[in-house]
């Protein structure tokens, strides 16, 4: 049978009539589905079959992870052009996305199967892209979260040089963040949002002495090998103050 769902495929493929090209995998064809559909009336059964036979192009191959990447890339940065977004708040629907990729990669489909099943069981969920447009409108402009960062600073009394190294370390990673490939540097990231997060709501009363939340911060970093994960400490202090100030 598969021979002839091959020979079935490459003709519709072709734009070319089944019935006419090869009347016998037609009727094949059309006998196993009447027994499936039993009940259909026979003038709407041969209206539907027709439509059916020469429109339903069956998929068989693998759907690899890097060829769902790229087409999670291409939405995301679709979504992003035009609009100079502050990435690290959309992370949380990027992380989204990028689980729906890797479950729906390993996920199994019987054959033959219809584009509509196969885009349903393999296809990336609509959802997910709906929830990351409404993120984006909910979300702050780079340009602005740097200068408010880089006025925070100012009033801590930062020198210029120090903080054009912490901005410039922030913009570095803002970038790399994008690389939704580099999973290790996402769960890295989420990893470390946890630590300073929680650093900030059990030291609430001290959160105006920068140093003592950076020491704290530090000590579970490095304890959770952060630091080894392309996160080294000028990073980590800039994200500590963005997460302040988000």
């Amino acid at each position: 049978m598969d021979k002839k769902v091959s020979t079935w495929q490459s003709i519709i493929e072709d734009g070319k009539d089944l019935k006419k090209e090869n009347e016998e995998i037609y009727h094949e064809i059309k006998t196993l589905l009447k027994e499936e559909y039993l009940d259909l009336e026979n003038e709407k059964f041969e209206q539907i079959f027709d439509i059916f036979v020469q429109n339903t192009f069956i998929y068989h191959g693998d759907l690899t992870l890097e060829n769902y990447e790229k087409v999670v890339a291409g939405e995301f940065f679709q979504m992003l052009d035009n609009a100079e977004i502050f990435t690290s708040n959309s992370n949380k629907i990027l992380r989204d996305i990028i689980e729906d990729v890797r479950r729906k990669s390993k996920k199994k489909i019987g054959m033959p199967i219809s584009y509509n099943s196969l885009k349903e069981a393999k296809g990336i969920s609509s959802n997910i892209f709906s929830k990351l447009k409404e993120q984006v409108n909910n979300i702050s402009y780079t340009s602005e979260i740097y200068t408010e960062i880089e006025g925070f600073l100012k009033e801590n009394s930062f020198s210029t040089p120090q903080r054009r190294i912490l901005i410039r370390k922030l913009k570095n990673h803002h970038q790399k963040m994008l690389d939704i490939g580099d999973s290790l540097y996402q769960d890295t990231l989420n990893e470390l949002t946890k630590i300073i997060d929680k650093t900030l709501e059990e030291s609430y009363e001290k959160i105006d002495d920068l140093n003592f939340i950076k020491n704290e911060v530090m000590k579970f970093t490095q304890k959770s090998l952060v630091l080894n994960n392309g996160f080294d400490k000028i990073l980590v202090e800039a994200i500590i103050y963005e997460r302040i100030l988000s």
